[in-house]
């Protein structure tokens, strides 16, 4: 039988729990969030709750937030699906036409020397303030 335990929760830890907020610096708002440098103009603030994934070769870099699905193969990690996508496409669109077949909750960040450019599978919206 399993006995009624006082749990102590942390409400600064839930809120906003599973967000990430991407922009121009950092927020020192957020002190317990990770922080990810994606370019000199780009920065990232993601909630501990909140998966992280990169991966990246000679001229691009992929970084996943959230969780990522491959039915074909359904033993494959997150980083197993981000390296699939990074060694079978070029381009952004080509990254984007391997993601048809992919379910999850989650959000592409694709970085090369020209660009960075977002793709998600997400009913969240993205927000972006330039």
């Amino acid at each position: 039988m399993i006995e009624n335990e006082t749990i102590k929760i942390n409400k600064s830890e839930l809120l906003y729990r599973r967000q990430f907020i991407m922009g121009p610096k950092y927020l020192n708002k957020f002190n317990h969030w990770k922080k990810i440098k994606i370019s000199e103009e780009l920065y990232l603030n993601v909630h501990p709750d909140l998966e992280i994934n990169y991966v990246s070769n000679d001229h691009t870099s992929l970084v996943l937030l959230g969780f990522i699905l491959d039915p074909y193969n359904p033993e494959y990690s997150n980083n197993d699906i981000l390296n699939k996508l990074i060694e079978e496409n070029n381009t952004f669109e080509d990254v984007i036409l391997g993601t048809y077949k992919l379910g999850g909750r989650w959000i592409i960040i694709y970085k090369n020397n020209q660009a960075t450019r977002t793709k998600q599978a997400t009913h969240k919206r993205i927000k972006r303030d330039h």
